[in-house]
């Protein structure tokens, strides 16, 4: 397995179909970590549930859905994402569940 680069913390937007192998690797690595992604289904299976019960994590809920940009030539974000998305994070929030706001622009 790679071991990651010397960092402080690990911030990211994982592929929604390797979220849950990308949290597991996380967990075990230990570092803080932030990932942005989809809410739905994030707890809907045995072992998401098992690797949430047995970390810690804090969860960041937004007031609006986040607008993600298609790619980075482009940076045109999407005006009306089709999901919901919350921060999953460890080690980075003051406790385990956060409402932000966020502006519309």
């Amino acid at each position: 397995m790679i071991e990651p680069p010397e960092c402080d913390y690990i911030i990211s937007n994982p592929p929604y179909s390797l979220k849950g192998d990308v949290l597991q690797r996380l967990f075990d690595i230990g570092k803080p970590f932030a990932m942005l992604v989809g809410v739905v289904g994030l707890f809907e299976s045995q072992k998401r549930f098992e690797m949430f019960r047995d970390n810690d994590f804090e969860i960041m809920y937004m007031n609006r859905r986040v607008a993600y940009f298609k790619d980075y030539a482009e940076q045109k974000p999407s005006l009306n994402p089709p999901f919901s998305s919350v921060y999953v994070c460890h080690g980075i929030l003051p406790k385990q569940i956060v409402f932000e706001e966020i502006k519309k622009i």
